[in-house]
């Protein structure tokens, strides 16, 4: 079922099943990165087979298309966004057409919803999306009615006010320690940097990560070759530096076949390995690298 803004769908293979983190609590916007390309183009990218990225809704003057269902997981935020806000992919030339269209998807969806908070893709990750549109989320958020609050200058993501250290100094190198709270945020990022001897900035880059890459090369060494064929589909990770859902998939594995009690009670193999970075993993991300060394590029 579709809510009264979409005019039509063109339903992409490219998304997680099911709000297992909770309801959606955000609408992320984004923007199509380049002035000139066709509201078809882009639906047709973010459906294509094997993708990697998708949104719930591509909008422009007139037409709202829907990708993936709202109570499923569109790939578009990271794993900060992705659990539980609703994406929406906007034309970047944002003529009045496309903003008025654009603020009556945002009133259809809180309809159903709720007074979602808006935000922007750069609010969760390093990013310039989604351009000229960050600095017209109140206004977004204002006309569309029902309340909430914009990430450009208004209210941040959801994820932001949330202490990330417990106060305490972690037992394997005496730095901070992070509190395993599920939020892939700065704090988190800039440990991550710091166990594998990377600059430290608490930035992960969209298009690839020293960080990610050293993480990934770790993983590469220590899931065996035909594990990583059954998950994954090739023995290897592909060095990339970019944390999608194959190197999730990887490192979900790995806690679970080192620290199966980083699980939250009662999850097993099926529950756990999806590749997706929500709470529960973030957490155990987090427990990871509180037990792991700076400068050694390895977790534990």
């Amino acid at each position: 079922m579709t809510n009264a803004a979409v005019t039509d769908t063109q339903w992409s293979p490219n998304y997680s099943s099911g709000r297992p983190y909770g309801d959606p609590d955000s609408i992320t916007i984004h923007h199509w990165g380049v002035d000139g390309q066709s509201h078809q183009n882009v639906v047709n990218y973010l459906c294509r087979d094997d993708g990697n990225s998708s949104a719930h809704y591509v909008a422009s003057a007139g037409r709202v298309t829907q990708l993936v269902h709202d109570y499923d997981r569109a790939w578009h935020a990271g794993p900060g966004g992705n659990p539980r806000s609703i994406g929406i992919e906007c034309r970047p030339e944002m003529s009045d057409g496309d903003v008025a269209t654009v603020i009556g998807l945002i009133h259809a969806i809180r309809a159903e919803h709720g007074p979602l908070p808006v935000v922007g893709h750069k609010d969760w990750m390093s990013t310039d999306c989604p351009g000229r549109w960050y600095a017209h989320l109140d206004e977004l958020s204002n006309e569309s009615g029902f309340g909430g609050g914009g990430g450009g200058g208004g209210q941040p993501a959801p994820a932001k006010d949330v202490n990330p250290y417990t106060g305490k100094w972690n037992k394997s190198d005496g730095q901070g320690e992070l509190s395993p709270n599920g939020i892939f945020g700065p704090a988190t990022i800039a440990r991550l940097q710091q166990v594998m001897g990377t600059t430290i900035d608490g930035v992960l880059d969209e298009d690839g990560s020293p960080a990610v890459e050293r993480l990934q090369k770790f993983l590469n060494a220590a899931v065996p070759a035909s594990s990583q064929t059954s998950l994954n589909g090739a023995p290897t990770l592909d060095i990339d530096g970019i944390l999608g859902p194959d190197t999730w998939r990887a490192l979900q594995y790995l806690i679970l076949a080192w620290h199966p009690d980083y699980l939250p009670e009662g999850w097993g193999f099926e529950d756990w390995v999806d590749g997706v970075a929500g709470p529960a993993t973030i957490g155990a991300l987090q427990r990871a690298l509180n037990n792991s060394r700076s400068n050694t590029g390895r977790l534990w």
